[in-house]
């Protein structure tokens, strides 16, 4: 074979030089392009331990920005290189890598039918629960959404503040199209004030955690955000209105870590029609609502699956949307909220050990409102209405039924809570209440009858916080009429006092 020489071959003319040149900035753009043009994906990539130096730096050598550290599970946000995801997704220190996938809203329908304002506060029970009263007051719940426009007068004193996830500011207002956590937020609590709509707990405070934006789309990452921020700030109920089909282990992990410290986490089943639980309410951390018309029969945009828990309201609710509006919407975001709202008033009524498991927490507050739940459908729990349609009106109730030998509960002063208090109905005949006191420093028992305190059916037992146990009892006269009862107990975080109440017979 000739070989080239490259001293024999001519010179290049001015033509050629242009030419060659303009082959070598177009493969040069071509590369810039192609570098410019390398897709970077957000990911969730989880730890089996903590992100150590060593874990950080191969990130850095595979090009992966950390855009944020979540505090509490191991896992990050990072924006990773296509071609590096191989090599991290090898990495020994990792558990899972994940999409920071969109997450939108549970689509609803909106109606042209009109129902009576509120119709599904009356219809669980709540409207005879605020008669007690029970409002839910001091009650903290956060609304993971679009947001709530705060300025409705509907919403504007129970709101209490919240955090924007969408643009990383303090500012949640609600600016999606369809006011979604504006209308969450009205079933939730929307004032008591003989004006457009009820909420179910129309005293609790709102927090809007704004994890959704105007078009109803979020990410993974900001669902965690908000509920590590719910635990971060003490919530006792999050309502989520949020459902995906993509399962996460990152999301998984801050629902359970959510859950396990105290958050009572409420989620709409999806309105799948028919189809299957979205999550994240198919977690078992989380309470999954599926929703119900007036006549008790499921809406038709609701879910099948041995996830759903409790069934609510779910068809045609009217409520608050932005700039002073109201407007009927329908799904099982509709729903969720008459679950938060009535496990606000439980919470304010007062919970006790109702799981005997020896600790008065979030579990009890769902094992009552499972447990007194009105049964549909198939006898027991079903894939269509789980335990049964919410009843607040029954959850709240602790009157001693006819096979009931005494009522027994712990007022119990938990650590950052306010002091304990019981609520109970007392009526046609007269008890004995025995008070074993255990540290606490003062015991209240408030009597009102028709809403007037009765002061000489009221006592205050003071007690020497040195000494424990002490006890005390106290006669409670409710012959032909009916008393409505509170135990305050007042003392430092741990402190205690167990009421016994029994039936005295009279003859």
């Amino acid at each position: 074979m000739k070989k080239l020489d490259l001293r024999q071959t001519a010179p290049l003319s001015y033509n050629t030089k242009t030419i060659l040149h303009l082959l070598v900035f177009s493969v040069l753009l071509c590369c810039i392009a192609s570098q410019a043009e390398a897709k970077n994906r957000s990911v969730i990539i989880g730890y089996k331990n903590t992100l150590d130096s060593k874990a950080q730096s191969f990130l850095v050598k595979k090009r992966a920005r950390i855009k944020k550290r979540f505090r509490h599970i191991n896992a990050i946000v990072a924006e990773v290189p296509e071609e590096s995801l191989v090599a991290i997704m090898s990495d020994t220190s990792v558990a899972y890598v994940e999409e920071d996938f969109p997450i939108s809203l549970v689509d609803q329908v909106q109606e042209s039918v009109e129902y009576d304002n509120s119709w599904g506060v009356s219809h669980i029970g709540a409207e005879s629960v605020h008669q007690l009263p029970v409002t839910g007051y001091g009650v903290k719940i956060a609304i993971l959404d679009t947001g709530i426009d705060y300025n409705h007068p509907e919403l504007a004193d129970n709101y209490q503040g919240g955090i924007d996830f969408v643009f990383s500011d303090d500012d949640p207002f609600d600016d999606s199209w369809n006011s979604h956590g504006s209308h969450v937020a009205g079933i939730i609590a929307a004032a008591k004030d003989d004006v457009g709509v009820i909420g179910v707990a129309p005293d609790a405070s709102l927090y809007a955690v704004k994890i959704l934006d105007g078009s109803g789309m979020g990410t993974a990452s900001w669902l965690i955000s908000g509920l590590e921020w719910a635990v971060a700030n003490d919530m006792d109920i999050a309502n989520i209105s949020v459902g995906f089909s993509q399962y996460s282990q990152a999301i998984e992990d801050a629902c359970t870590y959510a859950s396990e410290n105290g958050v009572l986490l409420v989620a709409a089943a999806g309105n799948t029609s028919g189809g299957e639980v979205t999550y994240p309410a198919a977690f078992a951390s989380v309470i999954a609502v599926t929703g119900t018309d007036p006549q008790d029969q499921s809406g038709y945009f609701a879910p099948l699956g041995p996830e759903v828990e409790l069934a609510a309201p779910g068809l045609a609710i009217y409520s608050t949307t932005r700039n002073e509006t109201y407007t009927y919407l329908s799904g099982t975001s509709q729903a969720a909220p008459h679950v938060s709202g009535a496990a606000a008033l439980l919470l304010e009524a007062g919970l006790q050990d109702f799981n005997k498991d020896r600790v008065i927490n979030n579990a009890d507050l769902r094992h009552r409102l499972i447990a007194t739940a009105t049964d549909l459908g198939i006898e027991g729990r079903d894939e269509e209405f789980g335990y049964g349609l919410i009843n607040i009106a029954r959850a709240v109730d602790v009157t001693p039924s006819p096979d009931e030998d005494f009522i027994s509960f712990i007022l119990e002063r938990q650590e950052r809570s306010p002091m304990p208090r019981e609520k109970i109905i007392l009526q046609n005949g007269i008890f004995e209440a025995v008070i074993i006191n255990n540290s606490l420093r003062n015991v209240i028992v408030l009597a009102r009858q028709d809403g007037k305190i009765r002061a000489d059916l009221s006592s205050h037992y003071r007690f020497n916080d040195t000494e424990s146990p002490q006890e005390a009892i106290l006669t409670i006269d409710a012959s032909n009429i009916t008393l409505d009862i509170t135990f305050i107990g007042i003392g430092k975080a741990g402190s205690s006092a167990e009421v016994n109440i029994a039936s005295v017979d009279d003859e």
